[in-house]
């Protein structure tokens, strides 16, 4: 079947307004199927027949044929993955020679996307699918001399969106007619017809109607003829298509081409009948005549056949049965033989059912179009997860990465998707819609959540897939084509490959860059990333434009229409209006030459509401060749377009104006909005309001998700104008963020106390700011607090205005008024907390500055404080006093404190939580504990302290405990020089020197019968006042001959202990000590 492509756009006329519809979208299934696993190859083939893969081909390919078994390759089809049977020779040895080849019947494509078809060659570990081999040698059966075939002629050279206003229909066809009522118009075919025989034949026309008219019946009257024999009159109704059969002698039918002529006859009563010629199909005899390189023929029905076929210019001829396209068979033993200059073919076959032939010669073979290596992908991975998707055309990828890492830095999840793939792992491999849709679906279902929000193409396409204008263009990644526009008919929706449920409004927010180099995608890139680099500072940015068309009784008020939109710019904006028609802007010359002046010095936004075609606003207010003249930098403004088809950029002859304004390098646009279907301004108006109040009313700040509002917007208000969700386009990157100015309102919160008890009154801090850059007008403080929290009210410090409150007691309202940008300041709330609380008790507080502005960073509108009820605190506490006998107890007679002792109050864990210091009397309190494990701990200070240096005690709710005592000795400066003993008959004599007295020491000697402890005084004490040269000796006269004894010397004070060491005198062991301090 040969496939000729052209198109011719035509308008749809006023006639189609009686089948107004509301658009359905049918959304595609999502069919689930692994990925190519292991090393595949993608056959591309674009022509139906026997295919061949010779060593040489699958080497050139990257195959490594040297080191696979032949009897592991699989050949797969189709989306899900069909294995194909394949044939291949010489495989018997187990490996793949360089004679060996592998054979399988390939079949074009028969889409709207084109002819061209994948196939996959893989090798694993298992065998795979090979061709059945039946037996042909030649036998007696029914020989016949024709066989029965049908040929479909088809064109595609005219594309016809509304014909036939059905979905998913073919809307090309090969030529057309339209003839004035009492005239006539033929139109000529061309049908090639091989070896035909003189036998009963039959010609199917497809037509399809077009003007038509309820009150006329029938609609259309056309005559055929088939070489200058009358086949017959076909007559039928409305815009629908129309087949017809006619029969007749296949002697009438010529060897090559023949000649099909249809005549209109325009005397159906319509003042014009124009219809359309979609294909043709010939069912007629042919002889078994081959043109030398190979034959497809039949057996017509079941039976046992003997079948003979000519004119072959090989003698290696193969033959299959092909029935069934997936499963061919091989037939062996076939007789092929010398006939003249030609060869003959003849075999036996047993049937039981009609079957198809293919019979191939040496040069008959195909060869695919490409044989390329795939590389891997994993898109059916649910641990895949995403927020932003890129999908790009493989060309496009490196120019679209900085974007990318961009959005990555964000913080957004960022996933770069080749469109091949999605391809390859949800289309077979075959450039579809279907499969694009099918895989966001699948993101959007089953990645790892939060599902996708955002998806942008990168890639130009056009309903021309098979290039059929002849213009060169690539579908680079293809548009949604749907039935979606009520007098288009068919048109681009890209809403519809992010449309997964029953109603027609998108799950994500979709752009596309319309491109077809990798230098515009760098320059939209570009200019993204210069505008979100605008500072919100920026004059241009409070400035916008609105444009209008002149006045059209039958269309609206433009103007009207337009400036309906001024009431939600903020009052720090400059709007102009541009308004076409008016005595400012009389002409279309004067209203360009302001356009392109305001784009020029920088607009954050411009819409045009008015007539609008792909190429122009209003036929010449703004055409796509003005766009050059805009040399606006990077002051580069969002354009919207309230009109019909600016944004068609489906059309194949040349870009629409909506894509020339973001391609454009140096100026133009930093993404626009626009139609790619035709509409009515009162519909138009919904999605110009919605896009409005999203942006300065509720303050969305993504140019995506705002679009997706105004569809939201549109639906809920005018549904009857649901074509325009699936048909308005968003050029640019749906994550692009305004830097516009805003207000910014922001509330912090902080409590005094931070724990307050039962019964305490409690302050609340309220710090409040206007961080932005426009006025936060008609601002207000609220504060929620819980019940328990009573008499809660606002006081302030500085001229705030009068203090209000509002609703129920637990929230408190203040108006500020009027926030000017960098304005500050302070309320406070206080209240009492209710004496019922529990220790622990958690109260929620909230505060809450709000405008009528939307606000820049919602996020620090609100502030939560949790607030947890105190516990029933306790303390702790002690005296610091003067141990004068040195025993570790605060005995009656101890009063003396000592002033300035540091006491640290520790925690279970060991971290200090107050420090005091004692009083003049040595006393110390730590009051405000917690209940708890606490510990108190003293630093001496240079005295010697004769307690515990760490005391723990637990600490009950409520309790008191003033009972920690540490005691200490202030040290001494006397030195003892010498410390004796002498031992006498019944006594002994104990004797020292202590020099630098002070005049207050008393010393006392201790004995003991062992050296670590047991000491006892056995002097009285002896004051230094009286021995002012520092000599004292004691007697002691308590001793039992032969007993060991242990002296040491006190000294009061400071406690200084004197001794032991051991030394020997008359006899008797004694120990005789050191200074020691």
């Amino acid at each position: 079947m040969a496939t000729v492509t052209y198109r011719i756009r035509t308008c749809v006329t006023a006639t189609f307004l009686l089948s107004l519809l509301t658009a359905v979208v049918h959304p595609l299934p999502v069919t689930a199927a692994a990925p190519q696993s292991g090393s595949a190859y993608r056959v591309t083939v674009d022509r139906t027949g026997m295919y061949r893969l010779t060593y040489s081909d699958l080497v050139n390919a990257g195959v490594p044929v040297a080191d696979l078994a032949p009897q592991h390759l699989h050949l797969t089809s189709g989306y899900p993955a069909v294995e194909v049977a394949s044939e291949i020779t010489g495989a018997s040895d187990g490996r793949f020679d360089p004679t060996d080849e592998i054979r399988f019947y390939g079949q074009a494509r028969d889409s709207k996307y084109g002819a061209m078809n994948t196939y996959w060659l893989a090798y694993d570990n298992t065998d795979g699918v090979r061709m059945a081999v039946r037996n042909g040698t030649p036998a007696n059966g029914t020989t016949p001399s024709a066989f029965q075939t049908t040929a479909m002629f088809e064109q595609d050279l005219l594309y016809r969106s509304s014909l036939p206003f059905l979905d998913q229909a073919d809307h090309w066809f090969w030529d057309g007619w339209a003839v004035e009522a009492g005239h006539s118009q033929t139109i000529s075919f061309t049908l090639p017809v091989t070896n035909p025989v003189a036998a009963a034949a039959s010609l199917l026309v497809a037509y399809q109607g077009e003007f038509f008219s309820y009150i006329v019946s029938p609609d259309h009257h056309v005559q055929v003829v088939l070489n200058g024999h009358l086949l017959g009159e076909a007559t039928w109704d409305e815009a629908l298509p129309f087949n017809k059969t006619f029969n007749f002698d296949g002697g009438w039918l010529l060897r090559g081409d023949n000649t099909v002529a249809i005549t209109a006859f325009g005397d159906t009563g319509l003042a014009v009948e124009s219809g359309y010629v979609d294909f043709m199909t010939l069912t007629y005899q042919r002889t078994f005549a081959s043109a030398g390189a190979g034959l497809q023929f039949d057996a017509d029905g079941p039976g046992a056949w003997h079948l003979q076929a000519t004119g072959f210019g090989s003698s290696q001829v193969v033959v299959y049965d092909v029935t069934n396209a997936d499963t061919p068979q091989a037939i062996s033993q076939v007789r092929v033989q010398p006939a003249g200059s030609a060869f003959t073919l003849d075999f036996s076959d047993v049937v039981t059912a009609e079957t198809h032939y293919v019979a191939v010669g040496d040069n008959g073979w195909l060869t695919p179009r490409a044989i390329q290596a795939d590389t891997p992908s994993d898109l059916h991975n649910s641990a895949n997860g995403a927020d932003y998707i890129v999908i790009s055309y493989p060309d496009f990828l490196s120019a679209v990465q900085p974007l990318a890492d961009y959005r990555a830095s964000t913080g957004l999840r960022v996933k770069v998707v080749n469109v091949q793939d999605v391809y390859d792992e949800f289309g077979g491999g075959l450039l579809s819609a279907e499969a694009l849709h099918d895989f966001l679906q699948f993101t959007y279902s089953q990645w790892t959540p939060p599902a996708p929000r955002y998806v942008l193409l990168v890639g130009d396409g056009t309903y021309d897939f098979k290039d059929v204008a002849g213009r060169g263009n690539q579908t680079f990644i293809p548009p949604y084509l749907a039935l979606v526009d009520a007098l288009n008919g068919e048109t681009a929706a890209d809403n519809d490959y992010v449309n997964f449920d029953s109603d027609p409004l998108p799950e994500m927010a979709i752009g596309r860059f319309p491109v077809k180099t990798a230098a515009q995608t760098s320059t939209i890139v570009n200019k993204v990333l210069a505008y979100e680099a605008t500072p919100v500072t920026s004059d241009w940015m409070r400035k916008a434009t609105l444009v209008a068309d002149k006045y059209d009784p039958l269309a609206g008020n433009f103007a009207a229409l337009s400036d309906e939109g001024l009431a939600y710019f903020p009052p720090e904006y400059s709007v102009d209006r541009i308004y076409y028609g008016t005595a400012s802007y009389p002409t279309a010359q004067t209203v360009y030459n302001a356009l392109l002046g305001a784009v020029n010095n920088g607009r954050f936004l411009v819409n045009y509401t008015g007539h609008g075609d792909s190429r122009s606003w209003g036929g010449s207010l703004l055409r796509s060749l003005h766009v050059s003249n805009m040399v606006n930098g990077n002051r580069l403004p969002v354009i919207t377009t309230m009109g019909c088809e600016v944004g068609y950029f489906i059309f194949p002859y040349y870009d629409a104006l909506s894509e020339v304004l973001v391609t454009q390098a140096g100026g133009g646009a930093v993404a626009t909005w626009a139609g790619s279907g035709r509409g009515t301004s009162i519909g138009q108006q919904w999605l110009y309001k919605g896009f409005l109040s999203a942006v300065f009313e509720q303050g969305v700040n993504e140019l995506g998700v705002a679009l997706d509002l105004a569809k939201q917007h549109l639906l809920s208000n005018a549904p009857q104008w649901v074509s325009l969700v699936h048909t308005f386009h968003l050029f640019g990157d749906p994550a692009l963020r305004f830097p516009m100015p805003r207000a910014e309102t922001n509330v912090t919160m902080t409590a005094t106390p931070t724990q307050p008890r039962a019964g305490e009154m409690i302050t609340l801090t309220v710090a409040f700011a206007n961080q932005g850059q426009l006025v936060a007008r008609s601002s207000q403080l609220t504060v929620t607090l819980p019940s328990e929290v009573i008499g809660g009210h606002f006081f302030t410090e500085g001229n705030l205005g009068e203090v209000r409150s509002a609703g129920a007691q637990s929230t408190l309202t203040y108006s500020l008024g009027d926030l000017a940008a960098g304005q500050t300041g302070t309320l406070y709330v206080v209240g009492t907390l209710a004496v019922t609380l529990n220790p622990g008790t958690p109260l929620s507080v909230a505060a809450q500055a709000r405008s009528v502005n939307p606000d820049g960073n919602p996020q620090n509108n609100a502030f939560d404080l949790t607030v947890t009820v105190g516990q029933i605190q306790g303390s702790l506490g002690g005296v610091n006093f003067v141990d004068t006998n040195g025993n570790g107890l605060r005995d009656g007679d101890e009063v003396a404190g000592l002033a300035g002792i540091p006491v640290a109050i520790l925690n279970g864990s060991g971290a200090v939580v107050r420090l005091t210091t004692s009083g003049p009397m040595g006393a110390w309190r730590v009051d405000g504990l917690d209940p708890g494990a606490y510990s108190a701990a003293v630093d001496p200070q240079g005295l010697v302290i004769t307690t515990p240096s760490h005391v723990p005690v637990t600490l009950e709710a409520g309790a008191s405990i003033l009972d920690v005592y540490f005691g200490f000795l202030q040290p001494t400066a006397v030195m003892i020089v010498s410390f004796e003993a002498a031992a006498n008959d019944d006594n002994i004599l104990v004797s020292w020197q202590a020099i630098s007295q002070r005049g207050d020491e008393l010393y006392q000697v201790e004995r003991s019968l062992q050296a670590e402890d047991g000491y006892v005084p056995v002097s009285p004490l002896l004051a230094s006042a009286t021995h002012p040269d520092g000599r004292f000796t004691w007697e002691d006269d308590q001793v039992e001959a032969g007993q060991v004894y242990w002296y040491r010397l006190v000294i009061q004070p400071g406690n200084t202990i004197v001794g032991p060491v051991a030394g020997y005198a008359g006899g008797q062991h004694l120990f005789i000590p050191l200074v020691s301090r």
